[in-house]
């Protein structure tokens, strides 16, 4: 017979806090309900190849030499330099199928870019985002699996 491993399901309420936890064979579930994680999720759906979630807005601008299309706000409006702000709306495009893209937000990259950060040692440890709009195919996902889940 074999024998069932349990797997366990943690909540971290801050990413002050990531450090604590034991992330080895872990699903880190970034949960931006909001603006971030709903813009990623749109932006794959609508056919984006590449996607870079970084913290700082020169480090996004730096990838619009390398053929990314860049995406970024600050406190809710649209940065200058920028080809898009940070509204699932400005995704619901056939234009963006095919590209890459780096986006920084207020809240969202900067909570994905410092787990990353973080976890980036730790084996077999994957990092995936959560939201309103996703939230099916993630639940599925994370039933599929035999790993545990941390939610950021």
């Amino acid at each position: 017979m074999e024998e069932i491993k349990k797997r366990k399901l943690d909540v971290c309420l801050s990413t002050e806090l990531i450090g604590t936890f034991d992330t080895e064979n872990t699903i880190v579930v970034i949960i931006d309900i909001i603006r971030a994680s709903s813009t990623i999720c749109t932006a794959f759906h609508y056919g984006v190849d590449e996607l870079v979630a970084v913290a700082e807005v020169k480090t996004a601008l730096g990838y619009k030499s390398n053929g990314y299309l860049t995406a970024g706000e600050r406190n809710g409006e649209q940065l200058e330099g920028f080809d898009m702000g940070n509204s699932p709306l400005s995704f619901m495009t056939p234009n963006i199928k095919g590209k890459k893209l780096a986006i920084t937000t207020t809240n969202g990259t900067k909570t994905i870019a410092l787990v990353s950060e973080k976890l980036k040692n730790s084996s077999d440890t994957e990092i995936i985002v959560g939201a309103f709009v996703n939230y099916q195919p993630l639940f599925q996902y994370l039933r599929s699996t035999k790993k545990n889940v941390l939610l950021v």
